[in-house]
């Protein structure tokens, strides 16, 4: 089922609400939010943990990769020549 197959690119923040597996046939839904890192035919590679503005990755960068095929929702939250910075949360 794929109700949003919105398009990414490299440096977009993004959600992914994607299926994964557990033991058996037993599937899981999941989101996860991030920057695109990476992505080609059969993955996208979503970072956490990245530096604003840089791709680049040390041993704070979280990686994961989402089998498109898996994926249910994409949603572009920002795109990184984005003229309007994010809102940040006070805490």
């Amino acid at each position: 089922m794929r109700a949003n197959k919105a398009r990414f690119d490299v440096g977009d923040v993004v959600s992914i609400v994607f299926e994964d597996h557990s033991e058996g046939d037993q599937h899981i839904t999941f989101e996860v939010f991030g920057v695109v890192m990476r992505k080609d035919r059969k993955s996208v590679l979503i970072g956490s943990f990245v530096y604003p503005g840089s791709l680049e990755q040390d041993e704070n960068t979280v990686v994961y990769t989402i089998l498109r095929a898996t994926i249910q929702t994409a949603t572009v939250l920002r795109k990184p020549d984005s003229t309007q910075p994010p809102t940040p949360n006070r805490f």
